[in-house]
């Protein structure tokens, strides 16, 4: 009888700390999925939130995950994001045409995968495409406030302050000479401006992701290791 009695309350410990652990590991994804949604949600903007958008994230996500399980790895996430930029540069032009460093879709996906499993599923793609297509809007708001107000100001300027008449051929070529310098030097000079400051947003959050992990993960291993003290101290004790 006192050979069992042992026998039995070590498999009690032990349904104990898996149940615990599983429970742990469970509330660990939830916590981090559910604030990493809400980190996300803060950066996105309007299209990112449009039906439109989504239909073409989900599209991707079906293109990427050529095995059906589910899940995709780090180089088809980025090969996904590539794909989402293809095709929102048919409606957005060359605003979309900027797309992320696979440095950055690494970072994200390190944020996203909470399991460290080497994937992510449909849920954790479509909350980096959120994060890394927000400053597509605002960088088409850029475009055509520049196109439409600055270009014409400028080069209408920059002609009447040379004395060209008006009209005049040489006026005309001066006018889309200058308007294509100012276009060319400005685009790119604003829209490196938005990426320095969209990479930085992104920087951070994973950085906070990351971190959030590695305190539940050591706030998990402390779970762990107190029913194997208990385990030892009751042994000592029989």
């Amino acid at each position: 009888m006192s050979t069992t009695e042992p026998d039995d309350t070590d498999q009690q410990q032990k349904k104990q700390k898996d149940t615990t652990k599983s429970s742990t590991t469970t509330e660990t994804s939830t916590t981090t999925s559910s604030s990493w949604k809400t980190n996300n949600n803060i950066i996105s903007n309007l299209l990112t939130r449009s039906k439109p958008f989504q239909i073409i994230v989900q599209k991707a996500f079906h293109d990427m995950d050529y095995q059906r399980n589910g899940h995709v790895d780090k180089l088809e996430l980025y090969t996904g994001v590539l794909m989402v930029h293809l095709k929102l540069a048919k409606y957005a032009g060359p605003a979309a045409c900027y797309p992320p460093t696979k440095q950055v879709c690494d970072q994200l996906f390190d944020a996203a995968d909470v399991d460290n499993s080497g994937f992510i599923n449909q849920q954790e793609f479509s909350s980096i495409l959120r994060v890394l297509c927000a400053q597509i809007l605002f960088r088409m708001a850029v475009y055509y406030i520049i196109l439409i107000l600055l270009v014409p100001f400028v080069a209408a300027k920059v002609v009447a302050t040379m004395g060209i008449p008006n009209g005049s051929y040489l006026a005309m070529a001066a006018e889309q000479s200058i308007s294509l310098a100012t276009f060319l030097g400005a685009i790119p000079t604003i829209w490196n401006l938005i990426d320095e400051r969209a990479s930085q947003k992104i920087g951070q959050l994973a950085q906070q992701q990351q971190q959030q992990q590695q305190q539940q993960s050591q706030q998990q291993q402390e779970t762990d290791t107190k029913p194997n003290k208990s385990s030892n101290t009751d042994k000592k004790e029989k």
